[in-house]
């Protein structure tokens, strides 16, 4: 019992080691289970490094952490191959609807990339456009483009991260107007309307993505503010920021931003985009390897980047999904919403997995044998807490419960009121319920299925 004593006991750090040590065994697994698809591997053991991270579960039952991994691993890999099968995302959303386009674009399916890579033309024009006049560009460029976490974009537009979520709403709704109807945007002119598609088509992603970026750099206007200038607008306890053609022409200036960068103690432009863009990267230090007696494991550094990324995401949608299969969905636009789930009692309850809209996985409950209680909680930025519990004893029962403490909404004039928001929990009714539960039987025979291919 001491490994998985040691593992629930341990703070952050600690709980990074001991996922490292296992780390080339994890991937030896993974390329298993993906038919040594390297990528897919990779993600696999990226997921369970996250929720190894960053979910609070029962540890201290598990029979061992290496067979705790291994199921998981096991599970997450089932469930990917099921929702890809059955195709759950309710809705096809738009390249405008994601946080950033990377996250976009690997969830779109590569016959619709043609399409999404003209619509992000767009709505990088939009941006450029739109930074000028509102903070809801400068925003939308930081996010979406330049991959700004929520909380790094907050420190440069010197506001809270609530306002920023604000404006990055109103970014999305204009640009996803900018796409069908631009001419119902009063602050389009005609020129802004007509956007000339590429010419010539991006080679490969990384050319795309540096294309993107190279539009943004190149729609700078005006002159640059002195380092002084800009070392006063983020003085501790500053309480006027930077007017909105300032911030538009720091965004979009590669000079301007790497000072705010250093000022504000911020990763490079050039940390963040290497000029080897490639998502290789050394498992562990030259050196040596994991485990006893030689150099400690160095993850790759997308599995820190990843595991902000849960922590910060903010969903407006949970989508419950139980062995692999949607069961229900839940608005989230108060602070606190939940909702109870009764599951069939002739099927056993694998894992649960909370997902947002925008298939970001937030969640994972790796459930066990036991009949006690299980549950599962995650801690996410600005105070938000997720949770699961499955209860068994008198029948399979699912609750899920997501806090944000604080709710802010903007006005389009850019004035922001703070307060709670009080809306109806939306649930699916209880008749689609039923035919999900029909659809669960079901999945067992595929999930079977699976496991044997």
């Amino acid at each position: 019992m001491l490994d998985q004593r040691r593992a629930a006991a341990q703070p952050q750090s600690s709980r990074e080691e001991i996922f490292a040590e296992r780390y080339e065994t994890l991937l030896e697994w993974a390329l298993q289970l993906t038919h040594q698809q390297r990528d897919s591997a990779e993600d696999l053991v990226q997921d369970a490094f996250v929720q190894f991270m960053l979910a609070r579960t029962q540890l201290e039952e598990i029979e061992n952490v290496n067979g705790y991994l291994r199921r998981l691993l096991r599970n997450m890999h089932i469930s990917r191959v099921t929702r890809l099968n059955q195709r759950l995302q309710h809705d096809a959303l738009s390249i405008a609807d994601y946080d950033t386009v990377l996250l976009g674009w690997t969830a779109i399916e590569p016959e619709r990339r043609m399409q999404a890579a003209e619509q992000l033309h767009q709505i990088c024009a939009y941006a450029c456009f739109r930074k000028e006049s509102s903070r809801a560009g400068s925003v939308l460029i930081l996010r979406f483009f330049l991959d700004y976490f929520p909380a790094e974009i907050a420190s440069v537009l010197g506001s809270s991260r609530h306002t920023v979520d604000q404006w990055k709403g109103i970014a999305r709704r204009e640009a996803k107007v900018f796409l069908s109807e631009p001419n119902r945007l009063r602050f389009v002119d005609a020129k802004t309307a007509a956007v000339r598609p590429w010419t010539l088509y991006p080679a490969s992603d990384v050319d795309l993505m540096r294309a993107l970026r190279g539009i943004i750099f190149n729609s700078r206007l005006g002159a640059c503010l002195p380092r002084e200038a800009l070392q006063l607008a983020y003085l501790p306890g500053r309480t006027e920021p930077l007017s909105a053609a300032e911030l538009a022409h720091v965004v979009s200036c590669r000079s301007c931003l790497d000072t705010v960068n250093t000022i504000l103690g911020l990763p490079s432009l050039a940390e963040r985009y290497p000029e080897d863009c490639s998502r290789k990267e050394p498992p562990h230090d030259a050196g040596g390897s994991g485990g006893s007696g030689g150099v400690p494991t160095v993850l790759p550094k997308r599995f820190k980047r990843q595991l902000r990324e849960v922590r910060e995401h903010k969903p407006s949608e949970l989508r419950i999904v139980v062995n692999g299969v949607a069961l229900s969905s839940l608005k989230v636009n108060s602070d606190f919403s939940e909702v109870d789930l009764n599951l069939p009692a002739d099927e056993p309850v694998e894992f649960v997995e909370i997902l947002s809209e925008q298939d970001f996985q937030l969640l994972f409950l790796n459930t066990g044998d036991t009949s006690a209680e299980q549950w599962a909680e995650i801690e996410l930025s600005e105070g938000r807490m997720l949770e699961v519990s499955l209860q068994t004893i008198d029948g399979p029962q699912l609750r899920v419960v997501y806090k944000d403490p604080v709710v802010e909404e903007i006005s389009s004039d850019g004035s922001v009121s703070k307060g709670m928001v009080s809306s109806p929990l939306t649930i699916v009714p209880q008749a689609r319920v039923n035919r999900w539960l029909e659809i669960l039987k079901d999945a067992f025979s595929r999930r079977r299925d699976v496991e044997e291919s």
